[in-house]
């Protein structure tokens, strides 16, 4: 694989695919001494051979499935055991120098990880007004985003900065922090627990993860065909600011 590396075999196989398409799987298996005992006629051999394993767990896979075309097999299910390493040298081997890829997630796991990420980094900057201010302005602009896709690296440098940041990517793995992934907003405002009201006297409330209606929070009724909305709590700061 590289100049660190013994040799690997790679091994190319292809398949008909059960829709229309072909099916691609690629593998590599690295080279390793072995020792091979033979004995026959009273007389006993071991010979130093060299082979390649197919169950170490150095082994590296990926399947790509499509049409050929332009647009054909653009995503793959890749094996890589060593994916998880702390060295990213390590880690980038296998999809990024060799397949050129970056790796994915699917959209409901993207976006859970984006929302636990987000009320995370709420709860370790309660201290710290102008880090909540941050994390709150990217869940309003992540609902309203038109990009289909984002990774957690995307989102932090995109919005956040400083301890925000720091506190947003300080639980998520790094072979997560890359992984594209399709926000589902629906989901995503589940999970977050996030409202913004704006009242017809122009007063606007936010209400970042906490339940509608739970007591101590943001209560709405309805009356006389019209929604309201009555929040009370203890003031535990108070700021002057140019936009709500």
């Amino acid at each position: 694989m590289d100049n660190r590396s013994k040799s690997s075999l790679l091994m190319v196989t292809v398949h008909e695919a059960a829709t229309s398409g072909r099916r691609l799987i690629l593998w590599t298996f690295p080279q390793q001494e072995v020792f091979n005992l033979r004995s026959s006629d009273g007389e006993t051999r071991l010979e130093l051979l060299e082979a390649f394993n197919r169950e170490s767990s150095l082994r590296k896979a990926a399947l790509l499935e499509g049409p050929n075309q332009s647009t054909g097999m653009l995503s793959a299910r890749v094996l890589d055991l060593q994916s998880t390493a702390a060295e990213r040298a390590v880690a980038d081997l296998w999809i990024v120098k060799f397949l050129h890829a970056r790796l994915q997630m699917s959209d409901a796991e993207g976006t859970q990880l984006l929302a636990r990420s987000l009320r995370t980094a709420h709860t370790r900057t309660r201290d710290d007004s102008q880090a909540q201010d941050q994390i709150n302005a990217a869940i309003a602009a992540l609902r309203t985003s038109s990009q289909p896709r984002w990774s957690i690296d995307a989102v932090a440098s995109t919005f956040l900065s400083g301890e925000a940041s720091e506190a947003f990517l300080s639980h998520v793995r790094p072979e997560e922090r890359g992984a594209a992934f399709g926000l589902d907003r629906e989901k995503f405002d589940h999970l977050i627990q996030y409202k913004r009201f704006k009242l017809a006297n122009g007063v606007i409330v936010s209400a970042p993860f906490v339940e509608i209606g739970s007591q101590g929070g943001v209560t709405i009724t309805e009356v006389e065909g019209e929604r309201r909305l009555q929040a009370e709590g203890v003031i535990e700061e108070e700021q002057v600011r140019t936009r709500g």
